[in-house]
């Protein structure tokens, strides 16, 4: 648990789907999730192709701000059919796992071997092959990167 009760994802690990689509949370999620009293997470696509996962709380907070943004926005509308109409609700198993539904994977493109990325509180499943083109962007856009963060105060 982070600040003011919100679970709090960081980290990076690899793991594998099994042939049903099931994922393994790693253990330092599964706790924090489970220190929240969180069994749930909602997951959807990004426009980056990955998948994002939230606690139950978390996604409460995101519909509650898209309830006041103006639907007759042609972005917002967008945002609203990619993004929330995607989420599905993946409860964890008893083992500590989550059954990523066919329309996620294809939609992120998820093959068998995936890495997660904490980020805070939410965390990403990016295919590994496509997290390692990612970095690679992110790596070489680092200075633009830290300009951006400096003029933002971090």
């Amino acid at each position: 648990m982070g600040q003011n009760g919100v679970t709090v994802f960081s980290g990076q690990y690899r793991h594998t789907l099994d042939p049903k689509g099931r994922l393994s949370i790693p253990g330092e999620f599964r706790e924090a999730l489970l220190n929240g009293s969180q069994e749930l997470l909602m997951v959807t696509t990004n426009f980056d192709q990955c998948l994002v996962a939230y606690c139950q709380e978390e996604w409460n907070r995101i519909l509650d701000k898209a309830k006041g943004l103006p639907m007759t926005d042609r972005h917002v509308e967008d945002f609203m059919r990619y993004f929330i109409a995607s989420a599905r609700k993946c409860p964890l198993d008893r083992h500590g796992r989550i059954l990523i539904p066919p329309t996620l994977r294809g939609a992120s493109k998820l093959n068998k071997e995936v890495i997660l990325l904490g980020m805070n509180y939410k965390f990403e499943v990016w295919d590994h092959r496509r997290w390692k083109e990612k970095e690679e962007q992110i790596l070489q856009s680092s200075e633009e990167i830290k300009m951006a963060l400096a003029s933002l105060g971090l």
